[in-house]
């Protein structure tokens, strides 16, 4: 009967993903929303920026907004074996009805593979998977670019980047044919790079073998993969990795010889050169079939729990026509390198590294999809023979390649250069993080800025940056109060206006700004402070209790005895002695055999919103498995509702006082009879958890009243990339904004939930769009805001009359649509030396003075970036006879030519329109001609 109930299990399991259910994309605001994912059954299908899709029933995705993670609707009714990933670099499939999802360079299609009718090739689609991998959430690391220390000898370096072997290496792979994964020519080119590879030195060199079913058969792949060991951190990696497979009938120049080849010249660049990790050359088979080498490889390295550092794809990098200086780099949500790489490609080589987003096109992804921070390095003006017989080395630009190449050698050297994962900066807030502020009043907080894990902070460089109501961040000094401890002072607000800011500093080993970072600001409100309910330094006995069942370590008042080896602190927050600590005993003071609840006395926060502010210290080392619980009662302790945790992986579980703080009526309504439950645990594990408390504030703020007050967007143009931040007035902590009826996502915009709205618009016309706001304990309001988008820039002109040399030109191009003021450009600047030219209204005027055919490119744009170009052609011509240019055919042309002939005068300009007999010489018989046309009928000059 138990085998029967597994076997169901097993196929309910199975039904459910292979019947329909719904799409949705997720976003992780931070640890715990992934911790929470990791311990359902919910898996990945695929990784976007910020977030994920997932496919799961109505149920699961209501637990999982239960949570407080934010998630979407895509597309009902979807089945994940009817779902493909779109991997065509130059968008052909565009004209496809059944896309489900479209971000960046990712697009789903509702595709079943099997049927024999598809609309492309087998190659231009890969299955949707699920990702057998833990979702993660990433704290953003921000560089201090202006400061960044960058490796020695980097320019001599990157000299040694050489285009002659750039282009051997494209050449011999694009002779031996075209390399079709599991091919007889696909194994040539393996052993080709394995000899190649081999030839600088390499002894760390493999093939690495799979089986792909391709064109209707198994097929025996091999990805080709030379390891360079680093001298410092050798368990690190860096990755640098190209496809040299090809599809049918294709020699693979472009695609992707030019990657293969990129990769091995930086393998024989990097071979003598010493390295603090270990750099790996890996050549991936059958990515044209679905990246099957790349998954094959990335798969088995986060099986094994390798570490790598960063990932770097070259594919499709030395197309004809880049002449621009641009290269496009997708990427993941960490932009700390991807950052790093734009300010090499500018600094070094005067290049344009554009950031693109993410991409499921390559073989970068199967690292992403997995929590690998990588980069996708591809050509900027696309290739137009992409999988064709014309990809070969006369349609490749190589000194353009170089460039790309030498910028990635760059960025793998800085990278190696910079990357400590264990040096980093903390910021912690003494007295409690500052989440409100006394309206209309000067206010300070203290926050300490100090290094940890090894790293130390460069004096001078801590910086304290706020945003005021949505604007641009500035930068507010700080005081140094002592070493590493240091005031700021605030300037006071209207009620109800937001703060968001953030503290960092430089580490000074690494040239890394940590600490807290833009993108996961502190959120805060200016609010009408009443009074302080509650303050406790735990120096007296002010009525805190102690209930739970654990064996040893609970709660208990005193001044830390410990020694700090199993974790505990030892000195208290706020520098009286006392605190709160579970256990407090020299060498064992860990909390075991159950839970361990420290409860407060009864606070009176009827009158008012109520704040708690609090220190507290938690470690639970070893299994890492524990969590430390904060919970508010409103009815003095019979019902405990939730309102933080700690632990169980993050680096608020690995010790060290810290400030935090919660609104009460978030969680309740106001009471009178609150009290507040700081609770841990340890129920027979092995680890050892050690917990404290100190520095207790109960305060009582009110507000002003919650709205949206009236605003309008900027006008706009349909298609256009748009920007705006919503406002709200008054209401208590952070605030968040969603659309109401999808009056936003109706018409191609989001509205993010902190009140940032992007996207471009679909739709002409005034648009009416209903935003809705809340505030932190659940206050709303709405407003409909006004949006008028325009047509896009429209040419209507599109050819231009030719005219006469010596006359007046004049033409009026037409064009309608965009927002404001249209500007016509010259493009290229062809009417320059011509005697035209073309005015910012796009009038095109002027006399030409030679006969010649002018051609041009007019470019029109609105100020919104909405554009059209087109290229025009006119001929300039002469009038036959008009020997002295007055642009008239009389008798003082035949003068003008016996003057020339007899008396030395002038010559004809242009000679042969004094030619009127078309002898092809100007001669007496000219002017006879020309008396005769005049006086007796003969036909008008023209040969």
């Amino acid at each position: 009967m138990r085998n029967l109930y597994w076997v169901l299990l097993i196929l309910i399991f199975a039904f459910s993903l292979s019947h329909g259910n719904d799409l949705y994309r997720i976003r992780l605001s931070e640890h715990a929303d992934a911790e929470y994912l990791n311990s359902s059954e919910t898996l990945p299908i695929a990784v976007l920026s910020q977030g994920y899709l997932i496919i799961a029933d109505k149920s699961q995705a209501a637990l999982i907004e239960s949570q407080g993670i934010e998630i979407f609707l895509i597309e009902s009714d979807v089945v994940i074996d009817k779902l493909v990933f779109d991997m065509r670099h130059d968008e052909q499939s565009e004209g496809l009805d059944d896309v489900v999802f479209e971000e960046e360079g990712i697009r789903i299609l509702r595709l079943d593979l099997s049927e024999k009718s598809l609309p492309g090739n087998e190659f231009d689609f890969m299955p949707v998977f699920q990702i057998h991998a833990n979702f993660q959430y990433f704290e953003v690391v921000d560089l201090n670019i202006d400061k960044l220390l960058l490796p020695p000898g980097l320019d001599d370096l990157i000299d040694s980047v050489s285009r002659s072997n750039l282009f051997s290496n494209t050449r011999n792979l694009q002779n031996l044919g075209d390399r079709v994964a599991g091919s007889a020519v696909g194994e040539e080119a393996q052993n080709w790079i394995y000899n190649r590879l081999s030839s600088f030195g390499y002894d760390s060199l493999y093939l690495d073998e799979f089986t792909v079913y391709i064109q209707g058969a198994n097929r025996d792949c091999r990805n080709v993969i030379a390891v360079k060991p680093g001298l410092v951190t050798p368990e690190a990696k860096i990755v640098i990795g190209a496809h040299f497979d090809a599809v049918p009938g294709s020699p693979g120049a472009d695609d992707n010889g030019s990657g293969t080849s990129a990769v091995i010249e930086l393998a024989r660049v990097f071979k003598n050169i010493e390295t603090n990790l270990t750099f790996v050359f890996a050549l991936f088979d059958a990515e044209e079939y679905g990246l099957h080498g790349s998954r094959h490889y990335a798969n088995n390295a986060y099986s094994n729990g390798e570490t790598i550092i960063f990932m770097i794809n070259l594919d499709m990098v030395g197309a004809e026509d880049n002449d621009e200086d641009m290269v496009r780099i997708y990427h993941g949500d960490d932009l700390k390198y991807i950052n790093i790489l734009q300010q090499l490609a500018d600094s070094l080589l005067n290049f344009d590294a554009s950031k693109a987003g993410t991409s499921s096109r390559s073989d970068h992804y199967s690292f992403q999809s997995l929590g690998y921070d990588v980069s996708f390095f591809q050509e900027w003006v696309f290739s137009d023979v992409y999988h064709t017989s014309g990809d070969n080395t006369n349609r490749m630009d190589f000194g353009y390649m170089t460039d790309v190449v030498k910028i990635a050698m760059a960025t793998a050297y800085s990278v190696d250069w910079l990357a400590s994962p264990n040096r980093s900066v903390s910021v912690t807030y003494p007295n409690g993080l500052p989440l409100s502020f006394a309206a209309d009043e000067l206010s300070s907080f203290e926050v300490r800025v100090e290094g940890i894990h090894g790293g130390s902070v460069v004096p001078g460089t801590a910086e304290f940056n706020c945003s005021i109501d949505g604007g641009d961040y500035v930068t507010v000094p700080l005081t140094e109060k002592s070493a590493g401890l240091y005031e700021v002072e605030m300037e006071g607000y209207p009620a109800g206006t937001p703060i968001s800011y953030y503290v960092n500093a430089q580490e000074a080993s690494t040239g890394l700004i940590s600490g807290e970072v833009e993108s996961k600001a502190n959120a805060g409100s200016y609010l009408y402070f009443e009074s302080l309910v509650f303050e406790d330094d735990f120096s007296l006995d002010e009525g805190w209790t102690v209930e739970g069942d654990a064996v040893v370590g609970q709660w208990e008042r005193g001044i830390p005895s410990g020694d700090g080896i199993n974790g505990d602190p030892v000195e208290d927050f706020d520098g009286n002695g006392w605190c709160y600590l579970t256990g407090n005993s020299s060498g064992d003071s860990n909390v075991d055999g159950g839970k361990t609840s420290l409860i407060s006395p009864v606070f009176d926060l009827s009158g008012g919103y109520g704040e708690v502010r609090y220190s507290v210290w938690f470690s639970n080392s070893l299994d890492r498995e524990d969590l430390f619980h904060v919970y508010v009662s409103g009815d003095e302790g019979q019902t405990w509702v939730k309102t933080g945790t700690l632990g169980p992986f993050s680096d608020d579980a690995a010790g060290g006082w810290q400030s935090r703080s919660f609104i009460v009526n978030k969680y309740i309504d106001f009471s009178s009879t609150v009290r507040v439950k700081f609770e841990v645990s340890d129920y027979g594990k092995e680890s050892m958890v050690e917990a404290g408390l100190d520095g207790i504030k109960v305060l009582l703020h009110s507000s002003e009243s919650f709205e949206i007050p009236e605003q309008t967007f900027l006008e706009w143009t349909k298609k256009q990339p748009f920007s705006a931040i919503l406002k709200a007035t008054g209401g208590v902590g952070v605030r968040r904004w969603s659309e109401i009826n999808g009056s936003f996502s109706l018409v191609g915009l989001t509205l993010n939930p902190d009140g940032t709205v992007e996207g471009s618009p679909t739709r002409t016309g005034q648009l009416s769009l209903l935003a809705e706001a809340y505030d932190e304990v659940l206050n709303t309001a709405q407003r409909t805001l006004s949006f008028m988008v325009n047509e896009p820039v429209a040419l209507h002109t599109f050819s231009l009359p030719g005219g006469m040399i010596r006359e007046s030109y004049s033409q009026q191009l037409d064009a309608d649509g965009g927002t404001g003021e249209l500007i016509w450009i010259d493009k290229y600047g062809d009417l320059e030396e011509t005697g035209l030219s073309l005015s910012s209204t796009g009038l095109v005027s002027g006399v030409v003075e030679d006969p010649r055919l002018i051609g041009f490119t007019v470019y029109i744009s609105d100020i919104t970036g909405s554009d059209q170009e087109w290229t025009y052609e006119m001929n300039f011509e002469y009038i036959d006879g008009d020997a002295n240019g007055d642009n008239t055919v009389n008798v003082g042309d035949a003068v003008f030519i016996i003057n020339h002939v007899f008396k030395q005068g002038p010559s004809p300009y242009p000679y042969l329109a004094a030619d009127t007999n078309c002898d092809g010489d100007v001669n007496v018989g000219d002017a006879v001609y020309l008396v005769n046309h005049i006086f007796k009928g003969w036909p008008a000059p023209g040969c």
